[in-house]
């Protein structure tokens, strides 16, 4: 998992990302025994703000076949009782 700022900020980090990606495409046991077919690849990006979330996907649109996301919430959630 990787932070959306790090990705749109630290080139490093970003860099690190799309070598295990490519590692784990050309990796043996990506794919399939049987039909060959390979798994795909998916970022998983945590942050706080929708709008870095969509630029940092963005950046692996070359190499990863999605991305899923992880929001911190600004809050923490609670649960809300019932009022009796």
């Amino acid at each position: 998992m990787y932070h959306t700022e790090d990705i749109l900020y630290h080139n490093e980090t970003y860099e690190k990302a799309l070598r295990a990606l490519e590692m784990g495409r050309a990796a043996r046991e990506n794919c399939d025994i049987v039909t060959g077919e390979r798994a795909p690849q998916i970022v998983q990006l945590a942050g706080d703000d929708p709008e870095q979330f969509v630029q940092a996907a963005r950046r692996f649109l070359p190499i990863a076949d999605a991305a899923s996301d992880v929001y911190k919430r600004q809050e923490p959630w609670l649960p809300t009782s019932p009022s009796a």
